[in-house]
């Protein structure tokens, strides 16, 4: 009965979920816990799954149709843990709002780890449920042989999903980081691409490679968008043609965990009544995946204060 009571276990682990942060703003520092919205759905779901491992434990007994609920019910669990963290992860880039007040309070929320823990328990629970159904004797299927397989099984998944979803939660990347060249290698590509983008007035581009914080503290990709139409306007208006930017160097680089953050240097090209200018500018670039993508954010105007209000987690080894 190993199966079933890894199933309660995580059944209970499932519960506890609901009383943990959901979303979570690091401008404020607060969060957003599980009971206030679906967290009591998600909660009392499992808690029939508790209960018929419960049941079945203190009978000794699996009843196929309480199997198949369970099964059932921890999809259910799986499917909506799942939509929760991937809606969030897209509302980083879409989320929009008129108010302020809201954008800035909003800037740089994540997932928080009720979230991951809501889906690590549905996972479990489903997968040693299948277990159950699959290797009841004399059930809807054939038996494992020998018995003992199940008990193996169970132990297995126990261990293996929570480690697997640990290793998730904190970003664990099995891959070196990248060389300074090829660091600089990008940084060069996506600079020029920005540089042509703000040249064809191809606005979404820029919002691309905007690091998320920015576009929420300006209340969304759409209010970005418009903030660059309405600056390449205004330089044009005053027979200011933006024609290129280019990547001049690194200033200074800051590794932690798999957080990589850079000061570099862009020089902005641009054309002022047919004569040629040029404006060197401070970037800071950010890598959240060791290297895999980055974003940018520009430093001009700035100091450490104003920055750390948009992005919270900036590297205290950085100086500008």
């Amino acid at each position: 009965m190993y199966n079933t009571l890894f199933t309660l276990v995580f059944a209970i682990v499932g519960i506890s979920a609901t009383f943990m942060p959901w979303v979570h703003y690091p401008m404020g520092n607060s969060s957003l816990y599980g009971y206030v919205g679906d967290g009591i759905l998600t909660g009392v779901l499992f808690l029939f799954i508790a209960l018929f491992s419960l049941k079945s434990l203190m009978s000794k007994k699996i009843i196929i149709w309480e199997t198949i609920v369970v099964v059932v019910l921890s999809l259910l669990l799986v499917y909506i843990g799942y939509q929760k963290i991937t809606n969030l992860e897209i509302e980083k880039t879409t989320f929009n709002t008129d108010n302020i007040l809201i954008a800035r309070s909003a800037v740089g929320f994540t997932q928080g780890v009720g979230l991951y823990v809501l889906l690590m328990a549905a996972v479990s629970a489903f997968l040693l449920s299948l277990v159950r159904l699959f290797s009841k004797r004399d059930g809807l299927l054939v038996s494992f042989k020998p018995f003992t397989f199940n008990a193996g099984l169970s132990l297995f998944i126990a261990l293996a999903i929570p480690a697997t979803f640990y290793l998730v939660y904190n970003k664990a990347q099995f891959s070196v980081m990248p060389e300074r060249s090829e660091i600089e290698r990008i940084f060069s590509d996506d600079i020029a691409s920005m540089g042509k983008c703000l040249a064809e007035g191809d606005y979404a581009c820029i919002t691309k490679l905007t690091h998320p914080a920015i576009v929420q503290s300006l209340g969304g990709t759409q209010k970005m968008d418009d903030m660059v139409k309405d600056a390449i306007v205004g330089m044009k208006k005053e027979n200011i043609i933006f024609k290129s930017a280019q990547f001049s160097g690194i200033d200074q680089i800051e590794t932690q965990g798999n957080n990589i953050q850079a000061i570099i240097s862009q020089t902005l090209i641009f054309a002022n009544n047919n004569q040629k200018g040029e404006e060197k500018q401070k970037m800071l670039a950010i890598s959240e995946d060791k290297g895999k993508t980055w974003h940018y954010l520009s430093l001009q105007g700035m100091d450490r204060s104003q920055l750390k209000k948009i992005y919270p987690s900036l590297n205290d080894n950085l100086n500008f």
